[in-house]
């Protein structure tokens, strides 16, 4: 059941099955009663995204019982719920210490809340040769949202040796792993020529699967374009 519900959540006119998020979620919430780790993970990252008081909850009590079942990924998860006081009272520590718990099973996601910590958080402490070890090594494991930070880094020169190549081998990588946000900046690059040769063919492509995905920001980069305005593209990452 839980993967017939992912295909309803797939936006492909190839497809018998058409997108409907109702019935994904009744399939996938059927599933995961029936205790499947994948729909339970699946149902969890739902109920955050929605972000209500009640979801949040949800989410959190979900995710905790998974890391019991020693789920690798529900570590990560968990550990930001902790950090971001998502349906549970905040406690940094927790969150650094299922991080580290994460990072025990190689997986990619606790890697990369621990390089945010390390970037960014003074109640651990700033260490920028932590967070960047973190993150290359989420990088290498391929999660996305690592991918994408990186190569900025490498665009920008921040904390590494700047290399435009580099960085759009990077980029690619995230998008291939399933990274909007690194297909809609890539997007508003090739729209401006930024770092790479102008493609608006190429640009209007990527926003119109974006948009077929029901990505809601890659409407905003659309209605710039159709308005002829200027696009910071960071702005929308």
């Amino acid at each position: 059941m839980y993967f017939l519900g992912n295909l309803y959540l797939i936006v492909n006119k190839d497809l018998p099955i058409k997108y409907n998020k109702k019935k994904a979620l009744n399939l996938i919430k059927r599933s995961a009663n029936e205790g499947f780790l994948m729909a339970k993970d699946c149902l969890a990252n739902y109920y955050k995204e929605d972000g209500s008081y009640s979801s949040l909850k949800k989410a959190f009590e979900l995710y905790e019982e998974l890391t019991l079942s020693l789920y690798p990924q529900s570590f990560a998860h968990l550990g930001q719920c902790y950090c971001e006081g998502l349906g549970v009272k905040q406690d940094i520590d927790k969150g650094h210490e299922l991080f580290l718990k994460g990072a025990q099973y190689n997986e990619n996601l606790s890697f990369y809340f621990l390089s945010i910590l390390y970037y960014s958080c003074d109640y651990i402490g700033i260490d920028k040769d932590k967070g960047l070890e973190y993150l290359e090594k989420a990088a290498n494991l391929k999660c996305a949202d690592a991918q994408l930070m990186l190569s900025i880094k490498y665009e920008e020169g921040e904390d590494v040796k700047k290399s435009k190549e580099r960085a759009l081998e990077l980029l690619k990588a995230a998008i291939e792993n399933g990274s909007n946000k690194a297909k809609l900046y890539l997007a508003g690059k090739l729209l401006v020529g930024d770092g790479v040769r102008a493609n608006t063919k190429k640009a209007l492509q990527y926003l119109q699967e974006l948009i077929d995905e029901k990505y809601e920001p890659a409407y905003d980069i659309l209605h710039e374009v159709m308005s002829d305005k200027v696009i910071n593209v960071i702005n929308y990452v």
